[in-house]
């Protein structure tokens, strides 16, 4: 699932028979790896849980169930059920629905819990007040990228009935036949246009902030419709001074024509600090291309070094001052161009 790069994951469970109640929506669900390798390797934002065939469930979610193809879904479905394609052509499956889901370099893996099970991989939530989740927090990460719907009135949907089923949500994405259930998508013209949007976000950054160390920061990618309240949502929860920039994403290259007033070719990353004055930003090493730019042809002890030139346009008194050459030489300010320094 981490290659598919998908904004949501089936974290789907073989049996199919019972409704997962361990989360409520929008709680962080962790997931580990299979016994004996008991590791926290990632997690997501419970959305909801139904109970699908695994061909509905393919349908909606295709690789993001974990599988490269159907038959490779229900073999992975018969392995748990001990069942076969003749005797369940189209097993049931419990399809827990995550929501921006991330995936830890293995590097960072968390050991588990004392009580997780480590016969299964499941998910859990925890408030810092809990021993098992104050250690969790404390190991936490150092960058986070989201990629959040950019609520541009066709791609965010969000539920009237925050306790509707898997089949309302597939309806509305004309996945399967409607049934006249209620679902809508954020239009301009609905009244909560910004607030609908922003209550989605609030949690998933309250919770982000959380999981950062103290000189970790996050990347949020965002466009014109929503910029400027996920720049204030980021000041409410971050703390103004911990923005460290606003990026500009140039995502193309070529002007679009059928463009009604401008042709925008960028959108922006919000680049925000956990605390600005732990935070330090990493720097590139230095190439052989950059260094072969600078030489020290006369012994210079400070190093190698580059001419560079020292003239400005705008005329500033402060700047006339004689030069004293090595060999004693007094040099007056030549007038233009102008020094840069005084």
């Amino acid at each position: 699932m981490k290659q598919a790069n998908c904004d949501e994951v089936n974290f789907w469970k073989p049996g199919g028979r019972t409704n997962f109640k361990a989360l409520n929506e929008g709680d962080l669900f962790l997931f580990k790896t299979h016994s004996p390798r008991n590791y926290i390797v990632g997690g997501g934002f419970f959305l909801k849980f139904s109970i699908l065939p695994s061909s509905l469930a393919w349908d909606a979610f295709g690789i993001a169930n974990g599988a490269s193809s159907l038959m490779e879904l229900n073999d992975r479905v018969y392995k748990y059920k001990k069942t076969d394609r003749f005797s369940d052509p189209d097993p049931q499956i419990g399809c827990i629905i995550l929501s921006m889901p991330f995936y830890f370099d293995e590097k960072d893996w968390i050991p588990q819990p004392n009580d997780w099970n480590s016969n299964i991989v499941q998910g859990k939530t925890y408030k810092t007040s809990e021993p098992v989740g104050l250690s969790l927090y404390e190991q936490k990460v150092k960058m986070i990228y989201i990629d959040p719907p950019y609520n541009t009135g066709n791609d965010f949907v969000y539920k009237d009935d925050y306790k509707d089923r898997i089949e309302n949500y597939l309806e509305q994405t004309e996945q399967v036949d409607s049934d006249g259930n209620k679902m809508s998508t954020n239009t301009e013209s609905n009244g909560r246009y910004h607030s609908d949007w922003l209550n989605m976000m609030y949690p998933r950054l309250k919770l982000a902030r959380n999981l950062l160390k103290d000189d970790g920061v996050i990347f949020i990618s965002i466009d014109d419709h929503e910029v400027a309240q996920l720049r204030k949502m980021c000041d409410e929860v971050f703390g103004e001074n911990n923005l460290v920039a606003q990026l500009i994403w140039q995502r193309a290259f070529s002007p679009k024509n059928d463009a009604k007033f401008v042709s925008n070719s960028h959108d922006y990353v919000l680049m925000v600090a956990k605390s600005i004055n732990c935070f330090q930003i990493g720097r590139l090493p230095r190439t052989e291309e950059a260094n072969a730019r600078y030489s020290n042809p006369d012994n210079d002890p400070r190093g190698p070094w580059m001419s560079s030139d020292i003239s400005v346009k705008t005329y500033n008194a402060a700047a006339d001052y004689p030069i004293t050459l090595p060999s004693g030489r007094v040099v007056e300010t030549p007038g233009q161009p102008y020094l840069v320094w005084s």
